[in-house]
């Protein structure tokens, strides 16, 4: 007696354009930010600021400040902890004009 296996091929272009397809869209599904040298380019929610501040380190501080104090314009902030930042220069601060208290100790 014999016995006869067939086993179904999985190299199919059909099959693989579908599980192409279907990873192209679960992929897009998810929102990344796109970043180049640790500088957001892109945000598809919106969060990514108009006008940075010209110091690294302080508009690092403020994006920090933003996310503990949930806000998403930076024009609403009203207090802002950079002490131990290494801040050097103030550039831009403008963006900030609710801005009340900073601290900038140990700078």
């Amino acid at each position: 007696m014999k016995f006869k296996l067939q086993i179904a091929s999985l190299y199919c272009p059909g099959k693989l354009l579908g599980i192409a397809a279907l990873l192209f869209i679960a992929a897009c599904s998810h929102q990344y930010t796109v970043s180049v040298n640790d500088q957001p380019v892109f945000d598809p929610t919106g969060r990514l600021s108009q006008g940075d501040l010209t110091d690294a380190d302080l508009q690092g501080c403020l994006n920090i400040a933003l996310q503990q104090q949930k806000l998403q314009n930076p024009a609403l902030l009203r207090v802002l902890y950079c002490a131990n930042s290494e801040v050097k220069t103030l550039g831009n601060i403008a963006q900030l004009p609710q801005l009340r208290f900073l601290d900038l100790s140990n700078n």
